[in-house]
């Protein structure tokens, strides 16, 4: 994570300007995820497919364009992991594909579509998550008042991702079926209802948190030491047993990056008058975060 991010920062450090969103954010988790997987961080076709996967899965509209592509980058990438998993089977590396080709269950080794299925949930999962998470946090930690203290003191970092995840998840929505029927809010519920859940409405309930809708850094309500655990007060990974796996490494990757990334353009500031613009349904971030800062000379860059 610091040497990607770090490359990734210095690309753009002598400019004086970037779109954080297109030149970092978007960037940096399809780079973490490829190491993972033990795929060239120079392979083009890989971050072609993550960008046609996540479109696809965000194309509430059914644009039939976004549709072709998101399934014909998904038939693309799934060859693409057969291939991967039989070099691994063949000669095992150090990487998270030769550890799944490797592991059992009750005895038994998993197939290849598992392995294969993990990688594109991977991909789309950890990936577009992320990458809202860090455009949020940016935009959070460079309107906030706040957001001068935790630059200042980057161990401060984690509360700011905590609270940025309440007040604006990067998941908006979860989806579940009732297995019975259920009274709520003066109706009911069916049985085999499929029920959306809002995440980001509880994540800001007045009766749990106190002025929902202000980013508060030192929230004495959140209890912002659990936030990454299953203990979390927040929604933002789920809960209980469908709490997210990937929590503790999202806080990792998301604090790390930022904090390289602050080290490295202490006066980092958005444009005057710029409104981040967050869209989509059940994912939701800005798509662009113009970021403006003192150019940085090419080898100077920490």
């Amino acid at each position: 994570v610091e040497a990607s991010a770090r490359q990734l920062v210095h690309a753009f450090a002598a400019d004086g300007s970037a779109d954080f969103a297109e030149l970092f954010a978007r960037r940096l988790p399809v780079r973490v995820i490829m190491n993972l997987l033990g795929v060239s961080e120079d392979n083009d076709d890989f971050r072609a497919w993550y960008r046609a996967i996540v479109d696809y899965s965000g194309n509430f509209r059914g644009d039939p364009e976004v549709s072709r592509a998101g399934l014909e980058a998904g038939a693309e990438l799934a060859d693409f992991l057969d291939e991967q998993i039989r070099r691994r089977r063949a000669r095992p590396g150090d990487d998270l594909i030769s550890l799944l080709c490797a592991s059992e269950i009750d005895g038994t080794r998993l197939g290849d579509d598992v392995i294969k299925s993990f990688g594109l949930v991977l991909l789309a999962a950890a990936g577009e998550t992320t990458e809202k998470a860090l455009n949020l946090t940016v935009c959070h930690l460079l309107r906030s008042h706040a957001g001068a203290a935790v630059r200042a003191d980057d161990s401060l970092l984690g509360r700011a991702l905590a609270e940025t995840l309440r007040l604006t998840p990067p998941v908006q929505i979860i989806t579940r079926e009732t297995r019975q029927a259920v009274a709520l809010s003066g109706g009911t519920l069916p049985k085999g209802a499929l029920v959306f859940l809002l995440i980001s409405a509880a994540n800001r309930d007045p009766a749990r948190f106190r002025s929902p809708d202000v980013f508060d850094v030192d929230r004495g309500d959140a209890e912002a030491d659990r936030a990454f655990t299953g203990a979390a007060l927040h929604l933002a990974f789920g809960s209980g047993r469908h709490f997210c796996l990937g929590a503790s490494v999202a806080h990792m990757e998301i604090t790390t990056a930022l904090r390289i990334l602050f080290r490295t353009l202490p006066d980092l500031r958005l444009p005057p008058g710029f409104v981040p613009e967050d869209v989509g349904f059940v994912t939701r971030g800005p798509r662009r975060v113009p970021i403006e800062f003192t150019p940085v000379p090419h080898g100077a860059a920490r």
